[in-house]
């Protein structure tokens, strides 16, 4: 399950990338994009266990682009994201 959430999530979120690269997709809405993108790669497991493999399955312009982002601390942790019920 959580194998296909990253899959699906980081693919919508490289296509939301290239839209915002070609001036489809607004600035507005390209910064929640971004922001939860970043809150994604930058969490310890899915940069220590499932990105090692799952890496492979994306463009290397957008591989690119996600190693020269920074944390998004703005959100707190992904556990306060994902737990808040």
């Amino acid at each position: 399950m959580t194998h296909y959430f990253l899959f699906s999530f980081f693919k919508l979120s490289e296509n939301a990338w290239y839209q915002q690269k070609a001036g489809i997709l607004v600035k507005a809405l390209w910064v929640g994009w971004e922001t939860l993108l970043r809150k994604y790669y930058d969490g310890d497991g899915v940069r220590r266990v499932w990105w090692p493999g799952g890496q492979h399955a994306y463009s290397p312009e957008f591989l690119k682009f996600l190693l020269c982002t920074k944390p998004a601390d703005e959100l707190g942790n992904l556990d306060d994201l994902i737990d808040c019920v």
